[in-house]
């Protein structure tokens, strides 16, 4: 099962949820961040996104192929 898989099984306010979660995690806790490119920033915080799904899919009892 895919990335997309699981944010399918997420719904669109289960993803979202997640995704602001990272997010704001990501500007609380490091200072560097704060400093970052928007799109540096963004990136980064995609990767993490996609580590979370992962780390949700695996719990679910998903097969998932890293794509990280």
């Amino acid at each position: 099962m895919d990335l997309d898989a699981v944010r399918a099984r997420l719904g669109i306010e289960g993803y979202y949820t997640i995704r602001s979660e990272v997010r704001e995690n990501l500007l609380r806790t490091s200072a560097m961040c704060r400093d970052m490119d928007l799109e540096v920033f963004d990136r980064h915080a995609e990767r993490l996104i996609d580590e979370r799904l992962c780390e949700i899919g695996r719990k679910q009892g998903l097969f998932l192929v890293s794509m990280l």
